[in-house]
């Protein structure tokens, strides 16, 4: 039998983990075009200035690749995913982000219906303190069945002597 505040069988702690997903769909996002062919550079070539840059991997200045500053805050796995994907543009990035919506609502439902959910913090603090309550007191007569036991066991060992001295 299933413990009573056990999570259910099909609420998983990685539907609660979507940081990882969300980076790695947000690394692979393309940057906005410029709209009405907007020059990036004052020597007239911006498109082919932007498309270096994209093919760099928007270096930073210091000789780092966002790419990899990317990489190394998110974790190996969703790195891998981000770098393995293809490019998303604004426009597919609600398509994108659908299996995260999906199991963020999934997560939702199922952490509606853990017990105690709806109970307030002053209440669980209630509650707190008395099964605090409580195991104080089971410590005690745990305490106490110890003393009893170890005099229940004196007395026998003395019995047990006084019993060899009478068949002596």
């Amino acid at each position: 039998m299933a413990h009573p505040l056990a999570l259910p069988k099909t609420f998983l702690p990685d539907a609660l983990d979507t940081t990882a997903e969300l980076a790695a769909i947000l690394a692979r996002l393309k940057p906005p075009q410029p709209a009405g062919g907007a020059q990036n550079g004052a020597n007239g070539n911006g498109a082919a200035n932007g498309a270096a840059a994209a093919t760099n991997g928007a270096a930073d200045g210091n000789g780092t690749d966002d790419n990899d500053t990317l990489g190394a805050s998110m974790g190996g796995a969703a790195a891998a995913a981000a770098a393995a994907g293809p490019p998303i543009s604004l426009r597919d990035l609600p398509t994108a982000t659908d299996s995260l919506k999906h199991k963020l609502q999934h997560a939702r439902v199922q952490i509606k219906t853990l017990p105690d959910v709806n109970r307030t913090v002053a209440a669980q603090e209630v509650k707190i303190r008395q099964l605090e309550a409580r195991i104080e007191a089971q410590k005690a007569m745990l305490a106490r069945l110890r003393a009893d036991g170890a005099k229940f066991a004196a007395a026998g060992e003395q019995e047990q002597r006084d019993a060899d001295k009478m068949e002596m």
